[in-house]
Order: C-alpha cells, then structure tokens, then sequence
C-alpha cells in the first residue's frame, strides 16, 4: 500500500519463525524441543521469504552449538546448554581472581548481544517474540534488577533502576521518561520554558546487556517515540538502516575512541576551577608499554566492556599525557552505534570507581594535544559479501566504495553539525595538529 506517495510495506505474520522461537524457549522445561526448532529452521530457511530470513539464518546459528557441545557431551543436557540460557563458554579466571561477581559467568564475545547471548546479527524479530525471548533470558540468567537508560542530546545516558517484576510490566506496557532530555544543555539547563511531560519511550526489547558492575542486573535501552522521537539520533539512525536495506545495503561499523585520563575526581576539578589539572602520565607516551604496565586497570576496564558485549579490537598509549585509543570490534549498525555510546558512558563509569576521570573532549587543555574519533564503515550484500572491496582493482576499492566516499566528502561540511556539535570541537580544527581541515579522502591519508 502506499502512504503519502511512500511505498509501506506491511509486516506479514512471523507464524514459522515464532514457532521455532516457542520451541527454543520450551527447552527450559524439556530439554528437546531446540531439536525439533532446529531441524525446521534447516529445512525451511532456503524456502522463506525474504522477510524471513534473518530469523531463520540467527536460528540456525544458535541451534549448531548446542549440538556440538552435547556430541562431545559438555552439559548435562542439551537443552542445558541451549545458547538462550547457558553462560558464556570460557571462565574469565582474571575476574574470578579480583572477585568481579559477573565475570564469572564468563566474557562475551565481540558480538555477543541480547543479555550476553551470542548473535551474529541484530535481531529483527517483531515485538511479541523479543518480548518472549526476554523473559525467558531474564529467569534463566537470574536477573532481578534491570537497568532502564535512555541517551539526551548530549549522549549522556539517564538511568532508572527497577526490580525486574516492574521491568517485565514497562516492556510490555509502555515506558515513558521526561521528555527535557532534549531541551537542556549539558549542565541540566533547559534551553526554553515548557511543561516537560513524561513522553512514550518504548524499551527495546533486542537491546539487553548484562550490567557489569552488579551480579544478577542487566541494562536495557528505551528511546522516545512520538514527535519527542523524531528527535532521537537511535530512531534516525533507524530510519537509515532501513533506507541502506531497501537499497540491498547491510552496515557494519566501528567506533575507535582516544580519550585523556586524569588524577583527577568530580569533585577535584571544580575546586581547580578546571585548571592546574593532573594528567594520569606525564609526557607523550605513543604506542608506549604504559598499558603493560598498568595492567590490571586495562584489564578491568576490558572486563566491563566485554560483559556489556562491546568487544576491543586493541589498546595503546596515544599522542599527549594520559591519551588512550581503544578501537572498538566492528558490529551491525545499530550495535555499533550502540556499543559506541555505552562504551563511553561505562569507561568514565569503570575510571571513576578507581580514583581517575576520562575525558573525551577534543581539546580539554591549551597545553596538551587533542585528541580525536574515527568510524569505520563497510558495506555488504543481503548475502554478507563484501561491497567495498574490488580485487580487480589496484587498490582493492570497488565502484561502490568510490560513490560512497564521494558522498562522504561533498556532505562533510554539512555533517560536521553532528559529529563536531560543540565549540570544543572546533579548537582542534587547525593546521599541523594531525585534525582534519579540509573535506578531501586519500589512501592512507593522514594530512587532513
């Protein structure tokens, strides 16, 4: 049907894969009926329609490696050690040493996802299903607290903390938060006058995480819907994906993060008045041994981020005192995004709690280097085949990959509004300081 001259397409009953997903969650009672989901989801993902196909192809990826670990007999059960309510599959012995209580469930992956539980992919299922697969994660993984967080303007994430009984009632009946989130600065100070009503802001049920720093609690993301939500970044970016996938585009993406420490506390730095402050490290330390020997801080840090699922391709000292970059594993796009945000929001969380604050401004001090951010994107097919890469080509680019980069460098001016939204950002943007100024793209380009 159309709407507006827009073509809608109307979502079709998920009866085949809603099945598969009963059965997956039967097997907390019976221990066999992951089996049967199993064998239907092999048999029919070659003849489901489009629609379904990322059900099937996520339920026959969790469906092999509860039958490889029953064959060599690592559970008690098959349906034990079906991937909805099994712990990760290696202990983290450095957690268990410190005594972090989460940990010792295990790491998670690069691409872990919904409360810990692998995927390869986000899942799409529609919102009777996520909320199933919810509830059956909440009560095998014994989770009694949730952690409900909603991301302003500024990207700072507003967090509620309920018992998982009134959890399970938000999800299904609605959420609302003070829609202010978006009409204040960074300082909590509204921009304007206004009623500053509860707006809806559904929770999305496929974003569950374990909460790193309590045993038995878990996090999940909400976002504003209505005319609130049409200013969301998480919606937009939505919005997006769907255009990239109607045009046969998948996303995957990475964040990578530099980011100054400081011998410094909240409280610290307003006496200074934000002046006189102390670096973590003296001096330039690039590519350094400092996190050998600041191990245990870096490993802690890991720790957290990998119980949230946020995987870390690597960790190095960078330009300037106390500079760290943490690129992180690339993931589906809104994983990515997601990842991206909670990574910043939990690496001030995790410094905080030993005595140091992180900062990620692009130029916290007159006296010190900037810092800056990249984000890696690549694109695939429906199929998951590179649409990047040309091997014919001299330098691996394929067509694609050159019409993308041709949009990236005529719309940077214009996207500079959203990445470099704040004065900050902007005394960095000058000649001779490794920061890009002007809108050009290079192989190996670092000149800016």
């Amino acid at each position: 049907m159309s709407e507006n001259g827009r073509q809608v397409v109307q979502a079709e009953p998920s009866g085949y894969p809603m099945a598969i997903y009963i059965l997956y969650l039967a097997s907390f009672v019976t221990g066999i009926t992951w089996l049967i989901g199993g064998v239907m989801a092999i048999l029919g993902r070659n003849e489901a329609p489009a629609w379904q196909a990322s059900h099937l192809r996520f339920q026959v990826r969790t469906f092999w490696p509860p039958v490889r670990d029953h064959l060599r007999g690592d559970g008690a059960s098959a349906g034990a050690r079906h991937p909805a309510r099994r712990t990760h599959d290696h202990l983290d012995h450095r957690a268990l040493h410190q005594g972090h209580p989460l940990a010792a469930a295990g790491r998670v992956g690069a691409r872990s996802g919904l409360l810990g539980v692998r995927r390869e992919e986000p899942l799409s299922l529609g919102q009777e299903a996520a909320v199933a697969q919810v509830l059956g994660l909440l009560e095998a993984k014994g989770i009694r607290a949730v952690h409900i967080g909603i991301f302003d303007i500024d990207a700072r994430f507003r967090v509620k903390r309920v018992e998982t009984e009134k959890f399970v009632k938000l999800l299904k009946g609605g959420y609302e938060f003070c829609e202010v989130l978006y009409h204040w600065d960074v300082a909590e100070v509204p921009y304007r006058q206004g009623a500053w009503a509860d707006a809806p802001a559904p929770i999305d049920p496929t974003s569950g995480r374990l909460y790193p720093f309590a045993d038995g609690e878990a996090l999940f993301i909400a976002e504003f819907a209505g005319e609130t939500g049409r200013l969301a970044p998480r919606n937009l970016l939505k919005d997006q994906l769907a255009r990239a996938g109607a045009m046969g585009f998948q996303v995957t993406a990475g964040f990578e993060y530099e980011f100054f420490l400081l011998r410094e506390t909240p409280a610290s730095v307003r006496v200074k008045d934000y002046t006189g402050l102390e670096s973590w490290q003296p001096g330039n330390h690039t590519y350094s041994m400092v996190p050998s020997i600041e191990h245990d801080f870096f490993d802690g840090l890991e720790t957290v981020l990998e119980l949230l699922g946020i995987g870390i391709d690597s960790i190095h000292t960078e330009q300037g005192p106390g500079c760290v970059e943490m690129p992180l594993k690339p993931a589906p796009g809104l994983i990515a995004a997601d990842n991206a945000a909670l990574f910043k929001t939990f690496t001030k969380a995790h410094c905080e709690r030993q005595g140091l604050m992180a900062t990620f401004m692009a130029k916290w001090s007159n006296q010190t280097n900037g810092q800056s951010g990249h984000l890696h994107v690549s694109l695939q097919d429906d199929d998951g085949n590179a649409l990047f890469h040309d091997p014919a080509d001299p330098q691996g680019i394929s067509a694609t990959m050159r019409h993308f980069v041709g949009g990236l460098v005529t719309l940077l001016p214009e996207t500079l509004a959203m990445c470099s939204h704040t004065v900050n950002a902007y005394r960095r943007m000058v000649p001779g300081i490794w920061a890009p100024v002007v809108s050009a793209w290079g192989v190996q380009n670092r000149c800016g």
